[in-house]
């Protein structure tokens, strides 16, 4: 018996072990109708363990963190709408390729995270569901009984670009 315990310890060591980077995450876009979009709100609202209005204080650092170091950003909750907040700011890590990266500093958003304590975005719960972004805020809004404000971006951790002239 101590063997198979032995060699099944070390086959979880080696899963472990593999990079993060490693694991990869794809949205195939698709066309839904407005219930499907509400439904597939629906279970990201049930899924989410916490969401809420934030204001990104302290971006992840994607490209400075060495092998093995998990990106993490610091989020000031504004408003809890679902769930409690470990504290007044909380930490948002990039755990894989189907996490939110949470970048560009000071961006306002609403967001549906998962975990305790230290909780991390998917971008599934958070909609990737590929031009139908305002259809599925507008569900998680009705869903939270507020709409969010005009200034809050429309998928957190997406880069905002300059006006074009």
């Amino acid at each position: 018996m101590p063997f198979v315990r032995y060699i099944s310890l070390l086959c979880v060591w080696w899963c472990a072990s593999i990079p993060y980077a490693a694991w990869a995450c794809s949205f195939v876009p698709k066309s839904l109708t407005k219930d499907q979009i509400a439904a597939e709100a629906q279970s990201a609202f049930e899924r989410a363990s916490l969401i809420v209005d934030g204001e990104l204080v302290e971006p992840m650092a994607m490209d400075e963190n060495g092998w093995g170091a998990v990106p993490a950003a610091y989020l000031r909750v504004i408003k809890t709408w679902k769930g409690k907040a470990a504290s007044e700011t909380i930490i948002v890590v990039y755990r894989s390729s189907c996490d939110v990266s949470l970048e560009e500093d000071g961006q306002k958003m609403r967001i549906l995270l998962l975990g305790d304590g230290v909780y991390w975005a998917d971008q599934g719960m958070n909609s990737a569901l590929g031009g139908h972004q305002a259809d599925f805020n507008a569900a998680i809004d009705r869903l939270v009984g507020n709409e969010r404000p005009a200034n809050f971006v429309s998928f957190p951790g997406a880069v905002v670009l300059p006006p074009v002239e």
